[in-house]
């Protein structure tokens, strides 16, 4: 499967079914109120189809009950492209931010570490993670359960912050404490 082949077949077909997942390629969980959500807010004239189509699209790597996951070589060209389009990209962030309501502290964090990598932030991606690592330091009972995130969620993030200082730091702690 090629992305570019795969999101180019899905936008000649339902071309907001392919908006819809290039504006949640900047989501660290995607659940049904997401999806909903962003349908609402981005595109008021697309009906709950585009919500399906979307389920069932190739753009998918899984699905779950009450979620879904994109295919990491969809969300990176999804990335590319909102690199390019710096407008865009900040709209879809305000947008992303308004409706994120009672969301874990973490995802949350993955999220502003992608928006940071595509804005060229580094600076930002330091002090996001910075944040992690100063916070296990004095905490032992929250170690393990940061560890384990970091463990799992510097995978799938943008290389940019994959290949940071303190994602390196930040890694190194993480094996250590991780079985």
């Amino acid at each position: 499967m090629s992305a570019d082949r795969d999101i180019r077949r899905v936008r000649e077909l339902r071309p907001v079914v392919a908006d819809l997942a290039k504006s949640l390629s900047l989501s660290a969980n995607i659940d049904v109120s997401l999806v909903r959500a962003l349908r609402m807010k981005l595109f008021s004239d697309a009906d709950v189809s585009s919500e399906a189509d979307l389920w069932a699209s190739p753009l998918v790597d899984s699905r779950r009950e009450g979620a879904l996951t994109l295919r990491t070589d969809v969300r990176e060209q999804f990335w590319a492209e909102l690199r390019a389009d710096r407008e865009a990209l900040a709209q879809l962030w305000a947008v992303l931010d308004l409706v994120r309501t009672d969301t874990r502290p973490l995802v949350l964090l993955e999220e502003r570490l992608t928006y940071c990598a595509l804005t060229h932030n580094s600076d930002g991606i330091e002090r996001e993670l910075n944040k992690v690592i100063n916070a296990m330091v004095p905490d032992l009972d929250r170690r393990p359960s940061l560890a384990t995130w970091a463990a799992q969620a510097l995978g799938h993030l943008p290389a940019s912050v994959r290949d940071s200082d303190a994602a390196k730091i930040l890694g190194s702690v993480a094996r250590a404490w991780v079985p």
